[in-house]
């Protein structure tokens, strides 16, 4: 089940920009994911590191390279971040979904 849970929170990640976009159009799927989303974020206590990494990749889309260089760490850490960060709200939205 985690694996498919893990889809759908990289699918949100994924199209968080659209999301964002159909809710304002009344699109109630859109809204609840980002609601349950917003919920498993906040519920995961993200290290500031992991938030940063999160946000540069997938709400910025830099790359993995650029995110490195503003964190001042490397491409692989970063992405450590980012890993960690999905586990953690993974783990939390798979409570929402039960």
């Amino acid at each position: 089940m985690t694996g498919a849970i893990m889809t759908e929170v990289r699918a949100i990640l994924e199209n968080y920009h659209t999301l964002l976009e159909r809710q304002y159009v009344g699109d109630v799927d859109a809204i609840v994911s980002l609601l349950d989303f917003s919920t498993a974020v906040e519920r995961a206590h993200l290290t500031e590191r992991q938030a940063e990494a999160l946000w540069l990749v997938y709400g910025e889309g830099k790359t993995q390279i650029d995110v490195g260089k503003e964190m001042g760490i490397t491409r692989q850490v970063a992405m450590r971040h980012v890993e960690a960060a999905i586990d953690k709200i993974t783990k939390e939205y798979g409570k929402e979904a039960r």
